[in-house]
């Protein structure tokens, strides 16, 4: 944390006493509208990405049975033609129409057309199916293939009509009205939304009541701090070292710093208070997360009961519609004079049902006595009677009726774990949303504690003590009119006036200088914005990138899509060092502001990409903001750290960008698959423009650059000259760029890829995977960083986290699965939270003092020079999948990887003997001298 001055006008007008009251509260109101804002984010967000996965299996339930009803027809219609009768001539046809629209009330037109869409047959509203007609043929373009189409009111099917021959001789269209299809989503949104309106109100009212119970100490100590103020003012202050009011105020700060920070003085507080101080912005998140778990959860369960109570009954109509089907076949042979008894072969007509819709696991016939005939169950289990069927399926029954009398029953079951399968991705998907959630409520929680709380209270205090010692000219920088604010106004007016006094004796003071403290956690929300928006396409990009393919040059596929990413974090590379330069020169706020604008414009422009040439621009455009912003964030923690602090500052700035990668790939992963790719990207724009905007709100406006030393440029010569240095060699070469090939060539491109190809899992399932490896790091890394101080063992702890990755990429090869896929992933996060943290320490400690180049340099030109790493890691990983597959290139990457370990512990043997040597030698010359 520091101290930063700003110069401005003096106060030219006293301030009057305000009545205490109107201020009473104005934390708890910030900390209040925090809790309101995350627990919002959490349902909400629950409740947007549950209610599009309902929308989507109510919509498949709808399109399952209209497509059963048109197969049922289509069928019909071309047995007529299979005999050899053209398509105008089919009498049934006109009765097939007719059992088809009596089937769904929804169903307002279905006609058959020839191939130059001439009517030929038509049920239901002329009108509807005119519309529908003419929007089928703009689209249709010759097409034989049957085709579907969805539009506000309606939906619309085509399919083929073939002769015995396989040629097409006409279609078949249904158009299904979606009035009810948009009653039942339009209710399920109000009741959603009621039920979020609920749950956040009592979430937050009692996160309220919480935070008021815990604030009320340091409301307390405010008052009696403002009420010293008050008693100062009334007294003479025009020299207050001869006043012994400070001292209350100094105990007054002491004490508020206690129950605010834990900072408890011995001689101030006592044991009971310190303990009670240390846990007060803890206890503030923990209930906040706790808050955020119960409120998601309740309104997660409230909401998978609204889904259940509208699903069943669509499955119930498509369970219905099967079993009609088969009292059909069966009222046709009974009609034509078979014997109810005699039917044979009923149970292969169920085949291509039960193919096209594996949730349909049972259909049969029910006698009377209860004993199942005719009947077929996925895979090799058969039943014979129906109490077997009821504990495992869900039952549907139609009765079969001769002479008016009901002789059996049509069973068809459906299989209620598709469903849970359903239910269960809306499950893990909660499980994701409440990581983000809770990642999110630390990051905004603790950000608000530190910029109205914490941080005005050191500048404060500061303030209080250079005015003790009779620096009049110094006041504090008032940002809000909250209770510190208030005590901020009332020390800066009792200031003035003992300011104006001594001017007025004829001794010359300086200007006003107004303090402000700045800590490194203001950088972690914004950072954490940034990296979340670009991170939200990490778990999908390779797909997006796939559905734009074209050719270039010789290259294969695999290389092509993994370009974007080599040709993206090339240009990153490249802008850091001009990135770095011009954030010294204008300054934090504006460079950070300005990379966060070009990001969005990048990440808008990738969603807008339809062709590759454009999407390498779009990517190289965000890789310009991208590397600003990030540059930028590392030089903010350097401006407002010492040498003593820096590492804590550096592990702030990477638990804000790992935090921010794990929530992105998470959420982006389930969002792509309910609202696309296109849309993804443009909401990862908005969140980027949200952290420029959250910049521009609260970083100091007067950060402009010009109280900076201008920054040492770098030189071909310092590259040289570490280059040459084999500690730097090694360790960049057989550790660094091996550990980022590995996290760009694997977890950027080959995890995504083989998950698409090779399982077939969904863009959510990728996301929660990928999620894994972020949660490692920010897990493990705290607890790494200090296993590493403690055992002094840096070379060890690279070694293990080198041989870690090489064993999670052979874990994958050996466990070609989404669970194998998951513990890779998980692996690399805790090998790289082991392995990459030591590399600048090891190398700054053996190489520190023995070469001609500073230490920021030394640490640029390393983290430059490591990513070659990130350029070559796609492509290389592109060039094994393309010669030897997806587990074989895990393979040969994880022997790779294990094999450079023990060059790097080798060759730093080597070097380091051969240091030693040389030592020895150049000692041993300067004994002999006389």
């Amino acid at each position: 944390m520091k101290v930063l001055d700003s110069q401005q006008e003096g106060l030219k007008r006293p301030i009057g006493r305000v009545n205490r009251t109107r201020y009473h509260g104005r934390l708890i109101n910030k900390l209040g509208m925090t809790l309101a804002f995350v627990l919002t984010f959490a349902v909400v967000l629950c409740s947007f990405l549950n209610y599009f996965k309902f929308q989507e299996n109510y919509r498949q339930l709808i399109l399952d049975r209209l497509n059963i009803v048109i197969a049922e027809a289509v069928y019909n219609i071309e047995y007529g033609l299979g005999l050899g009768l053209h398509l105008g001539e089919l009498d049934q046809v006109t009765q097939t129409l007719t059992r088809v629209s009596q089937r769904d009330d929804q169903v307002s037109a279905i006609l058959v057309i020839d191939r130059v869409g001439e009517v030929l047959h038509m049920e239901g509203s002329t009108s509807k199916a005119q519309a529908a007609l003419t929007t089928w043929l703009i689209d249709w373009e010759g097409s034989v293939e049957n085709q579907f189409a969805e539009q506000d009111q309606s939906f619309i099917f085509s399919q083929a009509l073939h002769n015995s021959f396989g040629q097409a001789e006409g279609f078949l269209l249904l158009i299904y009205e979606k009035g009810s299809f948009n009653q039942v989503l339009q209710k399920v949104q109000k009741r959603l939304f009621q039920a979020a309106l609920l749950v956040i109100f009592l979430a937050t009212l009692v996160g309220l009541v919480v935070v008021y119970l815990l604030l009320r100490p340091t409301l307390h100590s405010l008052h009696r701090m403002l009420d010293s103020l008050l008693q100062l003012e009334a007294g003479q202050p025009s020299n207050l070292r001869a006043n012994n009011a400070h001292g209350v105020i100094e105990a007054e700060l002491v004490e508020l710093e206690r129950v605010c920070q834990g900072d408890a003085t011995p001689h101030a507080v006592d044991t009971k208070g310190k303990k009670e101080g240390t846990r007060g912005a803890f206890v503030i998140l923990a209930t906040t997360i706790l808050l955020i778990i119960v409120a998601t959860i309740a309104s997660a369960w409230y909401q998978l009961e609204i889904f259940k109570a509208e699903l069943l009954p669509q499955e119930a109509k498509k369970a219905l519609v099967i079993a009609d089907q088969v009292s059909g076949k069966i009222d046709y042979l009974l009609a034509n004079g078979v014997p109810f008894n005699r039917i044979q072969g009923l149970d292969v007509t169920y085949v291509p049902i039960q193919d096209s819709h594996p949730d349909v696991e049972f259909i049969g016939v029910l006698q009377g006595d209860g004993s199942l005939i005719h009947s077929r169950a996925q895979g090799s289990e058969a039943f014979s009677s129906i109490s077997q069927l009821s504990s495992r399926y869900n039952l549907y029954q139609t009765a079969i009726k001769q002479d008016d009398r009901v002789i059996a029953g049509v069973v068809v079951g459906i299989d209620p774990a598709v469903m849970a399968n359903s239910l269960r991705e809306i499950i893990l998907d909660i499980a994701a949303i409440l990581v983000v959630s809770s990642l999110l409520a630390t990051e905004l929680i603790l950000f608000i504690v530190s910029y109205t709380l914490t941080t005005p209270l050191l500048t404060l205090k500061s303030v209080i003590e250079r005015g003790v010692k009779g620096e009049f000219n110094v006041g504090m920088r008032v940002l809000f009119r909250d209770e510190v604010g208030r005590l901020g106004e009332k020390l800066n007016h009792l200031l003035d006036g003992a300011r104006r006094k001594v001017i007025a004796t004829g001794e010359r003071l300086p200007d006003p200088t107004y303090l402000t403290s700045v800590s490194v956690n203001f950088v972690r929300p914004p950072l954490f914005l940034l990296v979340f928006s670009e991170s939200m396409s990490l778990s999908f990009f390779p797909a997006f990138v796939e559905s734009m393919y074209e050719p270039i040059g010789n290259l294969s596929k695999s290389m092509i899509i993994g370009l974007p990413i080599s040709v993206f974090m090339a240009i990153w590379a490249l802008s850091l060092p001009f990135a770095g330069q011009w954030s010294d020169v204008v300054g934090r706020r504006r460079a950070f502001m300005v990379g966060s604008v070009i990001t969005a414009i990048g990440l808008f422009s990738t969603g807008l990409a339809t062709d590759m040439w454009f999407l390498l621009g779009a990517r190289c455009f965000t890789a310009v903001g991208y590397g600003l912003v990030f540059i930028t964030a590392q030089g903010f923690v350097t401006d407002n750290t010492q040498a003593h602090n820096r590492t804590k500052g550096m592990a702030t700035f990477l638990s804000g960008f790992f935090s921010g990668s794990l929530c992105g790939a998470a959420i982006g992963g389930i969002l792509s698959d309910r609202i696309g790719f296109s849309m993804t990207f443009f909401l990862s724009a908005v969140l980027s423009l949200a952290s420029a905007m959250f910049v521009a709100q609260f970083f100091a406006k007067n950060d402009d650059g010009s109280d900076k030393l201008p920054a040492s440029k770098l030189a071909w010569s310092d590259f040289r000259v570490l280059w040459k240095n084999p500690y730097f060699l090694i360790i960049t070469f057989f550790s660094a760029i091996p550990a980022k090939a590995t996290l760009t060539g694997f977890l950027y491109y080959s995890a995504p890829m083989f998950m698409k190809d090779q399982l077939d899992v969904s863009q959510s399932s990728a996301g929660r995977v990928l999620m894994a490896y972020g949660l490692a790091i920010v897990i493990i890394s705290p607890l790494s960083a200090w296993l590493v101080d403690y055992f002094k063992r840096k070379r060890t702890f690279i070694a293990i986290g080198g041989l870690m990755s090489g064993g999670a990429l052979c874990s994958l090869y050996l466990l070609p699965n989404e669970q194998g896929m998951l513990l890779s992933v998980l692996l690399l996060g805790i090998a790289h939270a082991i392995g990459i943290s030591p590399q600048i320490a090891l190398l700054t400690e053996l190489i520190e003092g023995k070469v001609d180049v500073t230490m920021g340099k030394i640490i640029g030109i390393f983290r430059m020079t490591e990513r070659i790493g990130n350029i070559a890691g796609p492509l290389v990983a592109a060039v094994l999948i393309t010669v030897v597959g997806y587990t074989d290139a895990f393979l040969w990457f994880s022997g790779f990887l294990m094999m450079n370990v023990f060059i790097m512990l080798l060759l730093l043997a080597v070097a380091s003997r051969f240091e030693r040597n040389s030592l020895n030698k150049a000692a041993a010359r300067m004994e002999v001298l006389p």
